[in-house]
């Protein structure tokens, strides 16, 4: 019944049909230009986002040399999991904030360049826990 109620009033109002139709133009964010270097500083978020997986991944359950990482029993766990997502997400989160208010092709390129070396890093310490033993 309010279907038709509905109907009955938002019809009659859509006389010019092109009126109710999305524009095609191309959608561009107001506050970061579309040519702002963004594409590449994402790239590296992603870069950086999947070498810290593998990096929990490579830790998890084995001795851990860094003591803020230290779960109980010495070994790297939940804790340290939390911690080394908070803190790239913290860090991540601000870059975005920075971008968002002085955007900036140059400065995009170089959180770019400095995420990409951080990970970079992160990835070769990963691929160094699976060598090492477990447990």
């Amino acid at each position: 019944m309010l279907s038709l109620i509905l109907g009955a009033v938002v019809v009659p109002a859509a006389d010019n049909v092109d009126t109710l139709r999305p524009s095609r133009a191309p959608v561009e964010s107001a506050s970061i230009p579309s040519d702002s270097g963004m594409t590449l500083w994402r790239a590296s978020v992603a870069a950086l986002a999947a070498t810290n997986v593998m990096d929990v991944q490579s830790s998890w359950g084995k001795r851990e040399l860094n003591p803020a990482l230290v779960g109980s029993g010495g070994a790297f766990g939940a804790r340290g999991a939390l911690l080394k997502a908070g803190i790239t997400g913290g860090v991540v989160a601000l870059e975005f904030l920075v971008l968002r208010h002085r955007p900036s092709k140059r400065l995009s390129r170089a959180l770019a360049v400095i995420n990409f070396g951080d990970a970079g890093l992160t990835g070769a310490t990963a691929g160094r826990n699976w060598r090492v033993a477990g447990r």
